[in-house]
């Protein structure tokens, strides 16, 4: 009986996953500690130039036994509960180097921080009592609630939705358009603000691969082929009859940036249209009421620190969807309807994380010192320096807490001495920042329901008798990859760049963009009075002094043996070679290039006038 009882117990010994109790998916917390630190250099004058980090105990000298230091194991770093005296905690230290230079001034700031040390990989030691902390819950990337969509972030969630909008064109015609608004720093605004503001309009075509389709002009040009919405009598939006029909996408984008274009109608040209300080004043009346090129500046420091580093690593996007706030926003949008319809109860679109839940706290802390900074205008050299001095060796610990132990952000479980202690360690919550929240009565039922994807990942047969659905444990045999992803298949909606150019180069006008730019250039070179403002030739040593400087703007590149013409770019592919043609057998016709036996064109060095007269200037003195 005894054999027969020993080998059950031990039957499914191999279904057990360890990963899941030694908490592999986690990142130390030290790791979230400097990507917050490192996140400062969002401020221009802040520089995070190196850091240690210090996990012998014997060096850290503020909360040392003395009477233990001859211990050996001290040394091996074991039996660490023996290393804090009755109410103490156990911690590692980071020493932190900062480089603060400002206002003509620099200085180097050493600050130090508590790092709360894990026990075995599993506990820490806070007061001289054991606690854990729990694994969270938490959306991939984006969720929907209500009609908007979320998009997490170590922070807060950047909100995006659309409302309806009618564009009357010219030609009488009435279209019902969606057009998107963002909520961000507790302001409702046009989202294409942000990026007006950080890029310019013509790099702001490009980016969402509209630029051969839409153009802003000051009169109609071509009415037969284009479609045009009237700003003012000097000002159109005019985008391509059969590209707006292209994909559902060109209608949110024409109906947002005529919005964007709306908000100073009477006053807007087109100069100001090209001109990015009009729309750096533009994004900066968002948040204050007058107009400032500083404030838009300093708002997109704010904009630009909302995604961090880590934020950006786990994203199962693109690199380029991921390299900072706007392309993530850009990934929002141009995919916005997929991502409405992504089941936000499903775990394949969910992930857990532990030490990311307590670097929230202190990165929440760090970050609203960062925006008093950034409220104030020309901000002196001495609050870059107490921004520093904010941090001191107890604030992620103090942070870290989530406001006490009975605050619903709280994240920690406090040692139970009984025989379900094991077990403690799949305990999850769906609670907490960033997560559900708004108390018993007000989270709605359909988040503590049952989901298909929880059979055999959540242990249904265990359920907190306080908070049904938002509390439980994980079955021991779960399976989930190094970044806590319950599942290895939840890549993400990323369908506008795979067709959008294909779809786009079928309606466009043949160099359609050269000949905007070309007609735009011209009527910005116009005086007041309209007359096209004319300047002078440049002599030819004025010239060459400008040719040397900025070769690449005239179409030359300098090697050692002197400038050379830059190649036609119009067989470029998209990796940026040139693209060979192969002339086919029969069908060869008499050229000037000389090719090779497979019938390649043999590229020769470009010899540039500046060459020759040198090459006659040689012979001369010979």
């Amino acid at each position: 009986m005894r054999d027969f009882i020993a080998s059950y117990c031990h039957k499914n010994d191999n279904k057990i996953n360890p990963d899941l109790f030694n908490r592999t998916f986690d990142r130390p917390l030290v790791d979230f500690a400097i990507a917050t630190c490192k996140n400062l250099e969002v401020l221009p004058a802040i520089k995070l130039v190196s850091w240690e980090y210090i996990t012998d105990q014997t060096k850290i000298h503020t909360e040392i036994d003395k009477d233990l230091t001859k211990d050996p194991n001290i040394k091996k770093n074991k039996a660490l509960e023996r290393l804090a005296s009755t109410g103490e905690s156990v911690y590692d230290l980071l020493i932190l180097h900062f480089r603060v230079r400002a206002k003509d001034q620099e200085a180097y700031v050493t600050r130090k921080l508590r790092i709360p040390k894990l026990i075995k990989g599993r506990w820490y030691i806070r007061g001289g009592k054991k606690v854990l902390p729990l694994i969270q819950v938490v959306d991939n990337s984006t969720f929907v609630k209500g009609n908007i969509l979320n998009f997490k972030t170590t922070l807060y969630p950047i909100k995006l939705y659309t409302t309806k909008a009618k564009l009357t064109f010219i030609d009488g015609e009435i279209l019902a358009v969606p057009k998107f608004h963002i909520d961000l720093f507790k302001k409702v605004t046009n989202p294409f603000l942000y990026y007006l503001a950080q890029y310019g309009i013509e790099a702001f075509l490009e980016m969402f691969c509209v630029d051969g389709i839409i153009s802003v002009v000051d009169d109609i040009l071509d009415e037969d082929h284009y479609m045009y919405l009237k700003i003012n009598n000097g000002l159109y939006l005019e985008v391509h009859e059969k590209g707006f029909y292209a994909h559902e996408f060109i209608g949110k984008f024409v109906g947002t940036l005529y919005d964007a274009l709306m908000i100073n109608k009477n006053k807007i040209t087109l100069e100001n249209v090209y001109d990015q300080d009009y729309w750096l004043e533009t994004l900066s009346e968002v948040f204050s009421k007058k107009k400032s090129v500083n404030k838009g500046e300093r708002t997109l420091i704010s904009f630009r620190k909302i995604t961090d580093a880590y934020t950006k690593s786990r994203l199962l996007l693109r690199k380029f969807h991921k390299k900072n706030t706007a392309t993530i926003i850009r990934w929002m949008m141009v995919n916005y309807e997929a991502l409405l319809k992504k089941d936000s109860h499903d775990l394949k679109n969910k992930r857990m994380r532990i030490n990311e839940v307590q670097a929230y706290f202190f990165d929440s802390y760090i970050t609203r010192n960062v925006y008093s900074l950034l409220n104030t205008d020309n901000p002196p050299f001495e609050k870059y320096i107490r921004l520093l001095n904010a941090i001191n060796e107890n604030t992620l610990i103090r942070s870290s807490h989530g406001g006490g132990k009975s605050s619903p952000t709280s994240m920690f479980r406090y040692e139970r001495y009984n025989d379900f202690d094991a077990i403690e360690l799949s305990r999850y919550t769906l609670k907490g920042p960033t997560g559900i929240n708004g108390g018993k009565k007000k989270t709605s039922l359909k988040y503590r329901d049952i989901y298909p994807s929880h059979l055999g990942r959540y242990d249904i047969n265990i359920c907190s008798s306080s908070d049904q659905g938002l509390t439980g444990y994980l079955c021991s045999n779960l399976q989930f990859n190094e970044n806590g992803y319950f599942s290895d298949d939840n890549s993400e909606p990323d369908e506008y760049d795979r067709v959008i150019d294909n779809l786009l180069e079928k309606c466009a006008e043949e160099h359609y963009r050269e000949k905007r730019d070309d007609y735009i250039q011209l009527q910005l070179s116009r005086d007041s009075d309209g007359f096209i403002t004319l300047q002078r030739k440049l002599k030819p040593t004025e010239l060459n002094e400008l040719i040397q400087k900025y070769p690449w703007e005239y179409g030359v590149y300098y090697m050692g043996d002197g400038y050379h013409l830059l190649p036609k770019m119009d067989n470029l592919d998209q990796n940026g070679f040139i693209q060979l043609s192969k002339v086919v057998p029969g069908k060869q016709k008499k050229e000037k290039m000389k090719r090779d036996s497979e019938g390649f064109i043999i590229l020769e060095p470009v010899v540039t006038k500046m060459k020759i007269q040198e090459e006659k200037a040689k012979r001369k003195k010979k």
